[in-house]
């Protein structure tokens, strides 16, 4: 599980030497890194600025009338439907970028209230999430 909260607390198994058994020590998650909140900041600008839809559904629909420039994928979407995602982007021929976040925190990004398990981004307006050759398109 991925977050960038400082006060959640990963579990880590480590071999004991006096038993058999592997003993379980707990330590803090790091801190978010800066690509991510650069990454968040993009993706408030698309929102903002550009034209994005939210959802599985609705990035699928994008990709097959191929509209999708990007699609972005929360870290816990389920197996089946990442593997749906990218066999669609790839048949369409669209980069896939990963969240390092939770469906929750990629809501966030979005500036919404609610999970956001995958957004495709047709137009990136303000941001520079499509690269610096998106200004040419």
């Amino acid at each position: 599980m991925k977050g960038n909260s400082a006060n959640e607390i990963v579990a880590v198994a480590s071999p004991s030497t006096t038993t058999k058994h592997s003993t379980i020590r707990m330590r803090k998650r790091e801190p978010a890194t800066s690509e991510m909140e650069g990454t968040n900041e993009n993706i408030a600008a698309v929102v903002r600025s550009g034209e994005c839809f939210l959802g599985i559904r609705q990035t699928l629909r994008t990709l097959h009338r191929g509209r999708a420039k990007l699609v972005i994928i929360a870290s816990n979407i389920s197996t089946a439907m990442r593997i749906k995602l990218e066999q669609s982007a790839a048949i369409a021929m669209v980069e896939i970028q990963y969240y390092a976040g939770t469906n929750k925190e990629l809501g966030i990004a979005c500036g919404k209230s609610f999970r956001v398990s995958s957004m495709s981004i047709t137009d990136a307006g303000d941001s520079d999430i499509l690269g610096p050759s998106s200004a040419d398109n």
